[in-house]
């Protein structure tokens, strides 16, 4: 087991497997600083999702960001053990510009987005910004958003701009949630090489009443939880984890509306919480009466409308009734973010 850990503008690996003098590891076994080459002090580091190479071993990127709003991405995969690293560590690496020449902007987090062809690197900052970069073509972000403040207000705090603390994409990457200072988070889609702005967990939601320091997609293996199980990564989509100044630890469901595709309920799989596999039923329960309700008063509604139509209407017009009352049905059965639970 290999740790990485960063202090001021270097980077050092613990080989935990060769520790033999007791919990305390006082000497790194391996020096990266001259990998990452970076000029400021060092806020984060992220590593990608594993590839396998031609051995069918596991690789691994690492990225740091720093006070300089840089992001550095060695151009080797980083070691998984002192006896896999045999020969020097390179000094080549890959640099993100985050903050526009002549800022001072501090770039706060980086994160790879996983499950795509290439290597895409999404970073935010003190300039309210979140840009999504192809490493491969470092010169320019492909996307950038800029984060404007909440517009609630029946938040605690004073003034805070809308700083991104914290960011972390889906299991899926699909989505990237991002940790901002006014207390919100704010909801992205990645599509393709952009990034488009989805939803907003601000106070009136339920949320944060200061900022929010740090988000995350947990990713707790409903796939293999839940009683119907799915393949789909997409399954763990809905269930995000924020922490705030505020000292207060929420629990997100982002909803059906705002996720689409093959993400579960969180409460089919969460575990530990009170009555939650109750809950579970009783609202598998409900929406099934609801939608079994709805059905029959369509079915009648059509039976209806049939005596007073001709004869001769056409497959488009079916095909367009048959749009028209799923949109219906829809509207009739909202899924907005909601929160399930929070840790005070």
């Amino acid at each position: 087991c290999m740790v990485y850990a960063s202090s001021g503008t270097n980077v050092y690996g613990y080989d935990l497997r060769t520790c033999t003098s007791g919990p305390i590891i006082k000497t790194p076994h391996l020096d990266l600083s001259s990998s990452f080459q970076c000029l400021d002090e060092i806020n984060q580091l992220s590593f990608s999702f594993p590839k396998r190479n031609k051995d069918g071993c596991r690789n691994y990127q690492l990225a740091a960001v720093d006070d300089c709003g840089e992001v550095h991405i060695p151009s080797e995969c980083i070691p998984q053990s002192i006896v896999s690293q045999q020969s020097p560590i390179s000094s080549k690496h890959t640099v993100l510009h985050h903050a526009e020449p002549g800022s001072h902007t501090i770039a706060s987090s980086a994160v790879f987005r996983p499950r795509v062809n290439g290597m895409y690197v999404a970073s935010g900052g003190t300039d309210c910004m979140v840009k999504l970069f192809d490493v491969t073509k470092p010169k320019r972000a492909t996307s950038s958003i800029h984060v404007k403040p909440a517009e609630s207000e029946n938040t605690t705090q004073l003034c805070n701009p809308p700083f991104i603390h914290s960011l972390q994409w889906s299991p899926s990457g699909r989505l990237l949630a991002a940790g901002v200072g006014d207390g919100s988070c704010v909801i992205l889609r990645g599509e393709g090489n952009r990034l488009v702005e989805i939803g907003r967990l601000g106070y009136d939601e339920g949320g944060h009443g200061s900022a929010v320091a740090a988000v995350c997609f947990p990713g707790f293996g409903s796939s293999a939880l839940t009683t119907k199980p799915t393949n789909s990564v997409e399954a763990e989509d809905r269930l995000l984890i924020s922490a705030g100044n505020d000292s207060k630890i929420l629990f997100w469901d982002l909803g059906g509306n705002m996720v689409d595709g093959d993400a579960l309920d969180p409460l089919r799989y969460l575990g530990g919480c009170s009555d939650v596999n109750t809950q579970a039923k009783e609202k598998d329960n409900e929406l099934k009466d609801t939608t079994e309700a709805m059905k029959s008063a369509t079915i009648s509604s059509k039976k209806s409308k049939s005596k007073n139509k001709k004869k001769g209407k056409t497959n488009n017009q079916h095909k367009a009734a048959s749009t028209d009352d799923d949109l219906f049905m829809n509207d009739l059965l909202p899924s907005p973010p909601k929160v399930l639970f929070q840790i005070p």
